[in-house]
């Protein structure tokens, strides 16, 4: 693991403000100004310090007589998109399982306590359980994974207990997503996060596949190389993309059956592409108040650039063509590109055309740094019934510091970049996919509201977006606010 471990650290001292998205002319100027406001994470030096990465002495010294610490949470493998595994029963000689289960037996040996997980269908599912059980008084668990949007209605319902008040928790502690800190935090509050006990807030992220045989077939240039010398931009991706789309079997019709430049779903690539050109949907004030700006020039422009590129006709939309999975098309070598979670990668393990992966396209070429946009990971909600938050604090910051020093380095390394990614420079592209991300709270939050019509309109091939963000504003900073004051409470 080259830089993973470096990355990470850095955010102790170091949050990731994006690029921001004021007005300007035809937003080419913010690209290159935004070097003031985004910082990058890589870092070139491999030396860390080792008492960086030392158990934190802060926690007592404490033994909880075996007590039962249950989490709710989505079973195993549930949900395709997601790594959810927070427990194991045993070891099986598979690296990441037998290492989640060294990992949990140490700390519940050091503490004296169990980890217990209650299985539940999805995420929906946690949170009606959830619900039912603090509302009913219940002291049924102690955590609960589940949506962030799923979150926000448990903290509005001051259901859930504010996690930067629970004894023994040190947020700003390098196992702990700080990206996550940042933007689901409204002012001095921050309700739920996520951190390294769980690996879904990375198996979430969006990244580019590419498929190595169409993309060597048609002589273009390496996009590793593209990325490393800063050009890898949506131009240079539409001019890979339009030259890969081929009528395979020559009726005329371009379908299923075909060959792509490029294939995904919009919910999915809209954000990606947009927040990987600097676009947010919902920025913070000085007062870490969240409030929307997406009826901007800046942000529109945005949009009409990949929207133009992607109405070309080289894109396969899942949506547009009814395709609840349409995976295959990438899986049989017939879609240079593909926009997906990390996790979907897991699928492709036994494709037989060798795949890269590859951060989001930039802007142009003047944008500093290549963003990460993430899906709908799961975050870490404590209910307000928890009978002893102390407990729940040691145990939490004993197994996020845990897992951030022994185990997230074998799902880094052995899980992705050994068997997922294909070659040594997918490795490199993962260090600088994770160095800077962002969870957009304008889908995670509200999509209803903001991300969703904007990802339909480009489904629907609607490039009049500032009506469609105007329509739905009102509702969008109703939404916002009812946030806030529930918060402020």
């Amino acid at each position: 693991m080259k830089k993973i471990i470096l990355f990470i650290l850095i955010l102790l001292v170091c949050v990731m403000p994006v690029i921001s998205c004021g007005s300007d002319d035809a937003g080419e100027d913010k690209a290159a100004e935004g070097g003031d406001n985004l910082q990058d994470n890589n870092l070139e030096d491999d030396e860390v310090q080792a008492d960086i990465l030392e158990f934190p002495d802060y926690l007592p010294d404490i033994n909880f007589d075996w007590y039962e610490f249950r989490i709710i949470n989505s079973r195993d493998g549930s949900i395709a998109w997601l790594w959810t595994q927070l427990t194991s029963e045993e070891e099986t000689g598979e690296a990441l399982n037998d290492a989640i289960f060294r990992r949990n037996r140490r700390m519940e040996d050091k503490f004296g306590f169990n980890l217990v997980q209650i299985d539940a269908a999805d995420p929906g599912d946690v949170f009606n359980r959830a619900r039912r059980s603090i509302q009913a008084g219940g002291d049924d668990f102690e955590l609960a994974m589940t949506t962030p949007g799923n979150a926000l209605t448990l903290a509005q319902g001051a259901m859930i207990a504010s996690i930067d008040q629970i004894p023994h928790i040190n947020l700003e502690s390098p196992w702990w997503d700080q990206d996550m800190n940042r933007d689901f935090s409204i002012g001095s509050r921050l309700f739920f996060t996520s951190g390294d006990f769980s690996f879904n807030q990375y198996s979430s992220t969006i990244t580019v596949l590419f498929n190595k045989q169409m993309h060597a077939d048609l002589a273009l240039e390496d996009p590793y190389q593209l990325v490393r010398d800063g050009n890898w931009t949506i131009d240079k991706f539409g001019e890979m993309g339009r030259t890969a789309q081929l009528d395979l079997n020559g009726d005329g019709i371009y379908d299923a059956d075909d060959q792509w430049g490029y294939m995904a779903f919009s919910h999915v690539y809209t954000l990606a592409f947009m927040n990987g050109m600097g676009a947010r949907y919902i920025e913070k004030d000085e007062n870490n108040m969240p409030y929307l700006v997406t009826n901007t020039e800046d942000f529109i422009n945005r949009f009409h650039g990949i929207f133009d590129i992607l109405q070309e006709g080289w894109l396969f939309d899942g949506h547009r063509n009814g395709m609840d999975r349409p995976e295959p098309i990438f899986w049989e070598g017939r879609s240079l590109f593909w926009t997906e979670l990390m996790n979907m990668a897991n699928i492709l393990r036994s494709m037989e055309n060798d795949f890269g992966i590859l951060p989001m396209p930039k802007f142009n070429a003047q944008q500093p740094y290549h963003i990460a946009s993430t899906g709908l990971p799961h975050v870490m909600c404590v209910p307000v019934t928890t009978s002893d938050f102390e407990r729940t604090g040691i145990i939490l910051e004993a197994m996020n510091a845990e897992s951030r020093i022994s185990t997230l380095t074998v799902y880094y390394d052995t899980m992705l970049v050994t068997q997922v990614a294909r070659d040594e420079e997918s490795g490199e592209m993962l260090d600088i996919i994770f160095a800077n991300k962002i969870y957009e709270t304008g889908r995670m939050f509200w999509e209803a509201n903001i991300a969703g019509p904007i990802a339909g309109a480009m489904a629907n091939g609607s490039r009049d977006i500032a009506s469609i963000i105007e329509r739905n504003e009102t509702r969008a900073a109703r939404d916002i606010e009812t946030a806030v004051e529930a918060f402020a409470e």
